[in-house]
């Protein structure tokens, strides 16, 4: 039976989420709610939802990670207006709103003190969660809740099997399968308690297969239904999304697993940045694997018979702890496998993993806190601690903008760029995609880009067309200091003509002119072309007919 929420148990949320808000919105405001260019797509997406286009079934410019986020950022628009704080607030209200989700799981799974504990790591959590809680990356902290919803309703399943459950679960797994993959994690975990449930109630043997026909029936349309635009625009584009499913490569699995544990949770657990290799402090890593490790051994160690037990299917419905057991090992093993386990230092695709640690490590305190409480205090103490090190110990863990050339980065104020480009009557630059983005989004797409050198990787491509291809050198950039000293010497080599100004960080090459003597195009005659190879003819391979050309890997 479950424990009923009090008065006391309302005010301790309330409190945990004014605690969360505060935290969150400290890190956003210490970074003036700057954006990357992967979250001015999401906000681009919602403007264009506003002004009246096709809702898109996924991101821009791929076949997975649906518009859920965008959808929600398109409504938080019309409340507020287009911006960096809308865009910013739909993540951020999500992961509120999974404080109070992981206090009722962890209820679940182990009481009052449990759900109170895990729900406090939840408000405090390590820095990754902190940064990511204000990322409008897509889905990655909406698909966290969706996971842990889904997981919270299997709990309640357990304890009355219902068809009607049943088919909430199974839309909640497809509408998180549309809006980002990583609900895979909590697929096979949740598959496996439901059919170990239905196989081994008292009943006959057919009956209970017959049972498990029914609710797998009714799982599966929930499913279909739930991702119902994932699957229709599969259906009608030869299921391209499939095609982002990749394995790791032959003998990186174990490379990749290797990183899940000596990098990705470290990064996780706060004793590591995203993308740095060094500790916080020296010994950080060791410590937090002790504290963390020494809590996984003691929980194996008190529910040995239980886990032993799921290998003849006999699972715990009263207090499923083993389900969150499977869901940590499921997001280590799954991202091991995966295509994407390379990105150990960056292990965003491992947030789903939060829920199974917070809860996990709630439940171990509170099973220790009436035979040791100084123990049980210690242990809280010191997960918060670390918590708090790793988002404010040497400044504020913010992370930096993302890199264009030669270390140097995008710049965390467009203000005066903006500004100038506005005054010039400026309305279209070739720029890094990392900043080609988030101008567009922050001018209102007054000012619009064409991609230039990498990454290439184009999400908009009307923005590509809107300069005619002959005029397309005229076009003015945006480069990186380093970036637009080689473009500026390339350029006055060919004779250009072309102003520079110093602009937030960047420099912007203007008032492009073609030389007065334009070039001459060289003949194939006129050029003597030897080769190595015997039996090539050296002039097939620069006449300017593909036809003719011959293989270069021997040359």
């Amino acid at each position: 039976m479950r424990e009923k929420v009090d008065i006391r148990e309302i005010l301790l949320l309330l409190s945990l989420a004014a605690i969360g808000l505060l935290l969150r919105y400290d890190f956003l405001s210490a970074s003036h709610f700057v954006l990357d260019s992967d979250e001015a797509i999401v906000g681009l997406m919602a403007k264009h939802i506003l002004e009246g286009a096709p809702v898109p079934v996924f991101y821009y410019g791929q076949h997975y990670m649906g518009s859920f986020e965008p959808l929600l950022v398109a409504g938080m628009f019309k409340l507020v207006g287009i911006g960096n704080l809308g865009l910013k607030a739909v993540p951020l209200l999500f992961s509120l709103s999974l404080i109070l989700v992981i206090y009722f799981l962890a209820r679940e799974i182990g009481g009052r003190l449990t759900a109170r504990l895990a729900a406090l790591f939840t408000a405090i959590p390590p820095a990754p969660l902190v940064v990511w809680s204000g990322k409008a990356r897509g889905g990655f902290i909406e698909v966290v809740v969706i996971g842990a919803v889904a997981t919270l309703q299997c709990c309640y399943w357990l304890k009355k099997p219902e068809l009607f459950r049943t088919f909430l679960i199974g839309f909640l797994l497809g509408f998180g399968w549309w809006t980002n993959n990583q609900i895979v994690f909590f697929m096979g975990p949740i598959g496996f308690f439901m059919l170990a449930t239905i196989l081994t109630k008292r009943d006959t043997f057919l009956r209970n297969c017959v049972s498990a026909v029914y609710h797998f029936t009714a799982g599966t349309a929930a499913f279909i239904l739930g991702g119902l635009p994932f699957w229709l625009y599969n259906w009608k584009h030869d299921f391209v999304s499939f095609g982002i499913f990749g394995a790791a490569e032959r003998g990186n699995a174990l490379e990749q697993f290797y990183g899940v544990i000596t990098t990705a949770l470290p990064i996780l657990l706060g004793a590591k940045r995203f993308w740095e290799n060094d500790e916080f402090f020296p010994g950080a890593a060791l410590l937090y694997s002790l504290i963390f490790g020494g809590m996984l051994l003691l929980l194996l160690l008190l529910r040995r018979r239980e886990i032993a037990s799921l290998i003849v299917l006999k699972i715990d419905k009263e207090r499923p702890v083993e389900l969150l057991l499977l869901l940590l090992v499921s997001c280590c093993a799954v991202f091991s496998l995966s295509s994407f386990g390379w990105l150990n230092q960056a292990p965003r695709y491992l947030l789903p993993a939060y829920i199974a640690i917070f809860t996990l490590a709630a439940w171990v305190i509170a099973r220790t806190a009436r035979p040791a409480p100084l123990v049980a205090i210690a242990a809280t103490l010191l997960i918060l601690a670390g918590n708090l090190s790793s988002s404010y110990l040497y400044g504020r863990s913010i992370p930096g903008e993302p890199f264009v050339y030669k270390r140097e980065r995008v710049s965390r104020d467009h203000g005066a760029l903006l500004e100038w480009l506005q005054r010039r009557n400026i309305t279209l630059v070739r720029t890094n995609y990392w900043i080609g983005y988030r101008l567009a989004f922050e001018s209102k797409e007054n000012v619009k880009f064409i991609v230039f050198q990498e990454p290439r990787q184009v999400r908009i491509k009307d923005y590509e067309q809107l300069a005619d291809s002959s005029q397309i050198d005229l076009v003015p950039l945006v480069l990186v200091p380093s970036q637009a000293a080689l473009v500026s010497e390339a350029l006055s080599e060919l004779g250009y003509s072309f102003r520079v100004e110093d602009l937030s960080g960047y420099k912007v090459i203007y008032s492009i002119s073609y030389p007065e003597k334009p070039s001459r195009k060289v003949l194939p005659s006129e050029v003597e072309v030897t080769s190595n190879p015997d039996g090539f003819t050296p002039i097939a391979g620069f006449d300017g007919d593909l036809a003719t050309r011959w293989g270069s890997k021997g040359a």
